[in-house]
Formats: C-alpha cells, sequence, structure tokens
C-alpha cells in the first residue's frame, strides 16, 4: 500500500512539474526585463503562453523570396491550447521617427506588401530612419485596421495601433498558415510590433489573440530613451543568450563566412 502512494505522490509531483515547464516563460521574462532597461517598454507573457525558442532569425512574409521589409526577431511564445506562435523583435529593435514627415506611419504597409506584393504600391527609403517605407494604393486600405483613443491608451499606452491579417505564400516553420501583425506607435515618437502565427484562417481566434495582448505590451517613452540605452540593454542580451542565428527563413543559405559575421553581432544592430 505505501508503494503505491509513494507511486500515486510521484505521478502527481512530475505531472505538477511538466505542467509547470508547459507554461514557463522565464526566458522571456528574463529578456522583457532587460529590454525595459533600455527601452522603456513593458512587456509580459500572456496567459498561457510558454517561451517557445531565443535564437535570432530574420524574417517576412516573403523573405523565403527576397530580403526587402524582412525584420530581425528573437523571442517567441507558444499558446499550446490554441497553437497561436507569437514572435517578438530582437533586442536591437528602436524604431523613432519624432516628425512622420510623410505622413501618418502605418506600421503594418510593409508586411502587407509583402504579403499581397501590389504592383502599384511605393516603396522608399526613409531618410531619417534608414528604413524602407511603403505607401500603399488605396485598395489596400480594406486590409488592416487602426484602433485609436483612450482604449488604446489604456490597453496598450499606445496613440494608435495597426492590425493586419493574410496568409502565408510559405507557411510559417512548415505549419502556421496565416498570421495577424500588429504595430503600436505613439505620434512623433516610437513604435512596436509583433507577430502572430495561426494555423488557419479563423477570426474569432485572432481577436482572441489580441485580447491576450491587451497590457502585456505596454509603450512608455518620456524621452530619456536613445539608441544608446537600447544598445547598452541590447548588448546584455546578447551576453546572455549568445546569438545563434538562423537563417531558414531566408531565400538562400549564408555562405559559412557571413554567418559567422552575423553570429558575431549584436542582432538587430548594425
Amino acid at each position: 500500500m505505501k508503494k503505491i502512494l509513494f507511486v500515486f505522490v510521484a505521478l502527481l509531483h512530475f505531472v505538477g512539474v511538466e505542467a509547470q515547464t508547459a507554461n514557463s516563460h522565464t526566458e522571456f521574462d528574463a529578456f522583457a526585463k532587460i529590454y525595459q532597461e533600455g527601452n522603456g517598454f513593458v512587456l509580459k507573457a500572456p496567459n498561457g503562453y510558454a517561451d517557445a525558442g531565443h535564437d535570432p532569425f530574420d524574417w517576412s512574409p516573403a523573405s523565403h523570396k527576397h530580403s526587402r521589409g524582412m525584420e530581425i526577431y528573437r523571442m517567441r511564445l507558444h499558446s499550446k491550447s490554441d497553437d497561436v506562435l507569437i514572435i517578438y523583435p530582437s533586442e536591437g529593435y528602436f524604431r523613432y521617427n519624432p516628425k512622420e514627415q510623410s505622413g501618418e506611419l502605418v506600421g503594418v504597409s510593409m508586411y502587407i506588401q509583402n504579403a499581397k506584393e501590389y504592383p502599384n504600391a511605393l516603396i522608399k527609403l526613409n531618410a531619417m530612419t534608414g528604413l524602407q517605407e511603403v505607401t500603399l494604393p488605396e485598395e489596400a486600405k480594406q486590409d488592416y485596421v487602426k484602433y485609436s483613443g483612450k482604449n488604446v491608451r489604456k490597453w496598450f499606452n499606445a496613440d494608435r495601433v495597426y492590425v493586419a491579417d493574410f496568409k502565408l505564400e510559405k507557411p510559417f516553420d512548415e505549419k502556421y498558415t496565416h498570421a495577424m501583425v500588429v504595430t503600436f506607435h505613439q505620434t512623433g515618437k516610437r513604435m512596436y510590433e509583433v507577430v502572430c502565427f495561426f494555423k488557419n484562417d479563423d477570426q474569432k481566434l485572432r481577436s482572441k489573440v489580441f485580447d491576450d495582448l491587451k497590457g502585456n505590451i505596454m509603450l512608455y517613452d518620456n524621452g530619456e530613451y536613445t539608441y544608446k540605452t537600447n544598445g547598452a540593454s541590447a548588448v546584455k542580451i546578447f551576453e546572455k543568450w549568445g546569438n545563434n542565428y538562423n537563417d531558414k527563413y531566408l531565400s538562400h543559405p549564408l555562405d559559412d563566412n557571413m554567418m559567422r559575421i552575423m553570429r558575431r553581432k549584436v542582432p538587430g544592430r548594425i
């Protein structure tokens, strides 16, 4: 009887440890803490999401064809119950556009262009940020939704948020066929973005995941955060996890020399 009881208790302990591991996001929490030190933004793992990797990689909806508009990401969170994956930009991510001289920046535009490939879109280089920006044709406005007002302030401490969803020409990790991009903006200041991946076109699930993000991405910028403070925190993250760069999402693999160069530097920093 004692032996049976011991086995039962041990089994309960094993199940408990497995459950804790399945819902663990300690890596993400550590990343978020250091990232906040240099950027001010507060990142939290939504309930039910667990660590799913920390190796940096470049990706866009068209990165299997060309490099235009790629972003470099690092942290991944996965919801086992919904089978949803969220990817977050690398530690070098610091988007600052104080004047928005070309009009209101629609953060999802490049994602939409890479996914839909509108032939009459205008792509140009922003002289202030050094980043490629795209002006979508009028018909592309149906491809995204804009949120603003007091609710957006409450949810994300942002002035406006854009959400776009689309089917992927090449499934992410060979299984996620659809993506939802969410970009968060403080007018005349800074922005942030995440990509969420799904196995099918499920509007109800997309709405749930958007709700999952509320309160778990908060933009704070009082002017004290700069490329310098971002760089300092990025180095700490690089020292903690290194840079085991993954080129699997590119149109062609990197040669050995280029891979060594990529892995020697802080992801997202020039």
